[in-house]
């Protein structure tokens, strides 16, 4: 029988501790803390500036642009969306999925059709409205779940039961609704949050309590940044004598004498007074590494969650605000798009709305750019693009009727290019070359027969 000995790769030091028991650095673990509760976020999101701040900036800066709608059209349908408000009633919609984990949009469809009804999409004659929820407001039971295998919503809710302040509970088919999750969890923990996802500020509040504690430590600092000093003569031997009266009658005079007078009378051989700084060295640099974490975790660049001027020589800020502006894109395709579509699909159904009805063969949505160039750059683009455009008509590639109903065919001026259905293009032809008789030209002159 052989002896075995269990072996560990890394480094030791017995003489230091390290990977050994008393080493403090390999005692750590990770506490996870519970998901927040519905009172504990609303008082966050109202009490605390950046709390709010980190919910709603995102919401209100990815429909701050709103989107365009390319199909027939599609203007038309954003005309009567902006006079119901849409824009407005999406952003809170977002605003408190991030804040709660989740929220939806109950469309208020007339399609002769009942909320617990699945909605028909034949039978739709116009769009009444909209109301938001956040996913407290709604609730369901495992009665609800769907049961049909071949249903992309299998094992999902077709029903929920919506419970506002001051009205009946609603049973509401799923097929009315417009659901916006929250922040992604893994499934075990979803199912521990009524199937739910995870408010913004989950992984942010331990960041963002730590910013908060530094800024009051700071005002504590600021508060005794000049501390006074009195030096008393045999101050023990007064208070061993129980003379605390007297040492306290003698803080009052110099406290009145200061404040009359602004000048402080003492004992010229048995007193002295003192003022004493507090150092402050090396806060600000401290505060900003705390300011710089909450930025990590919330993925906001500190030029918009703080407000700061970028830092450093050359800096603009660009690529911050660039990468900010495309993590806010992912955030569209991915929690906006589907209920923006449904929305949409809504008024080019409705035979009462803008198109009778009629929902065109091909359309989509079209998020407008966040990022929005100054006047000089919007010139140079102009330029670069006609540019261009001439280059395509000299060519045949497009026609300049094609190029005008793009520019400008739409009211403004449009980058996009439109090709117009049918329209012709011809290739320029080369100029014939006149030769007279006799003459050769110069390319041919290798061909020419000297024999003839």
């Amino acid at each position: 029988m052989t002896d075995t000995a269990t072996r560990i790769d890394g480094y030791a030091n017995l003489l230091s501790g390290l990977s050994q028991t008393q080493d403090v650095a390999g005692r750590g673990y990770y506490r996870g803390s519970p998901l927040l509760d519905k009172m504990q976020l609303e008082q966050i999101f109202t009490g605390d500036g950046l709390g709010r701040k980190v919910v709603e900036l995102a919401a209100e800066e990815s429909l701050r642009q709103w989107m365009t709608i390319a199909g027939d059209d599609g203007q038309a349908v954003l005309d009567v969306m902006e006079a119901q408000g849409v824009q407005h009633l999406v952003t809170d919609a977002y605003v408190w999925a991030r804040l709660y984990g989740g929220a939806a949009i109950l469309r208020l469809l007339d399609d002769g059709g009942a909320l617990d009804q699945p909605l028909n999409r034949k039978n739709l004659r116009r769009v009444l409205g909209h109301l938001v929820y956040d996913r407290h407001k709604l609730t369901w039971t495992s009665a609800d779940l769907e049961q049909d295998e071949l249903s992309q919503n299998f094992g999902q809710p077709a029903f929920y039961t919506i419970q506002a302040t001051g009205m009946m509970a609603r049973r509401v088919h799923v097929s009315r609704l417009c659901i916006i999750d929250g922040m992604r969890l893994p499934e075990d923990e979803r199912q521990r949050n009524s199937g739910w996802g995870a408010s913004v500020l989950q992984g942010v509040w331990d960041y963002l309590m730590r910013v908060g504690q530094s800024y009051g430590y700071s005002a504590n600092i600021m508060r005794d940044f000049v501390q006074a000093v009195l030096s008393v003569n045999k101050l023990n031997d007064l208070l061993a004598a129980g003379q605390e009266d007297v040492v306290k009658q003698r803080m009052q005079i110099l406290d009145l004498s200061r404040s009359i007078l602004n000048t402080l009378l003492i004992d010229a051989e048995n007193e002295t007074y003192t003022k004493q700084a507090s150092s402050v060295a090396g806060l600000s640099d401290l505060m900003d590494r705390f300011n710089e974490a909450l930025c990590a975790v919330t993925g906001y660049p500190m030029t918009k969650l703080f407000g700061r001027s970028p830092a450093g020589m050359n800096a603009t800020g660009d690529s911050d605000t660039r990468n900010y502006y495309d993590t806010l894109a992912a955030g569209q395709k991915a929690h906006l798009s589907p209920v923006m579509e449904e929305i949409v699909r809504d008024y080019y159904s409705a035979k009462e709305g803008p198109t009778r009805g009629v929902e065109p063969a091909a359309w989509s949505i079209k998020w407008n750019s966040l990022w929005q160039p100054t006047e000089a750059e919007s010139a140079a683009t102009r330029k670069l693009v006609a540019e261009t455009d001439v280059a395509y008509v000299q060519n045949g590639v497009l026609t300049a009727e094609e190029v005008a109903e793009s520019r400008f065919g739409q009211g403004e001026w449009q980058m996009e290019t439109t090709l117009i259905a049918g329209a012709e293009r011809e290739l320029p032809q080369p100029e014939p070359v006149i030769v007279a008789p006799g003459d050769v030209p110069e390319d041919d002159a290798d061909d020419v027969d000297p024999t003839a």
